[in-house]
């Protein structure tokens, strides 16, 4: 397992600078007025990372993985307004989020690998107030 961390831009209502993104990329200090903790994962994304910056980070080598047979799961966590939405799901084709990618990245390794037959089952849902939705 691993643990990633995208920092959004700060919304104008929000206290700027109350996260920081070390340099290391994996380390974040969250402050709240006098007090302050950090945290440090796998790899932090800061503001700046873009919809294909995450999908490289996070997804990318557990669709590799995919590919050999592995099972992956992608989870993502967070308060209402994060931005978990944006991240999996756009489809803007500038901001193309992970699900979308890592679907066309399963296709297009299936189709090009004539040397072996796949059977793809994916699935995609969503826990909100305790109710599991399926997204597809």
């Amino acid at each position: 397992m691993r643990a990633f961390v995208r920092v959004r831009p700060a919304q104008p209502h929000e206290t700027a600078g109350a996260v920081n993104v070390h340099d290391d990329g994996r380390t974040l200090t969250l402050h709240k007025g006098e007090s302050s903790s950090t945290v440090t994962v796998d790899h932090v994304l800061p503001p700046t990372a873009t919809q294909a910056d995450v999908y490289q980070a996070a997804a990318a080598s557990l669709i590799e993985d995919v590919m050999q047979g592995f099972n992956a799961t992608i989870m993502a966590y967070g308060q209402t307004g994060a931005g978990k939405t944006f991240t999996l799901s756009s489809t803007h084709p500038d901001t193309i989020g992970i699900m979308p990618r890592a679907a066309a990245d399963i296709f297009a390794k299936a189709t090009a690998d004539v040397d072996h037959d796949y059977i793809i089952h994916m699935s995609y849902v969503q826990i909100y107030q305790e109710l599991i939705q399926d997204l597809l």
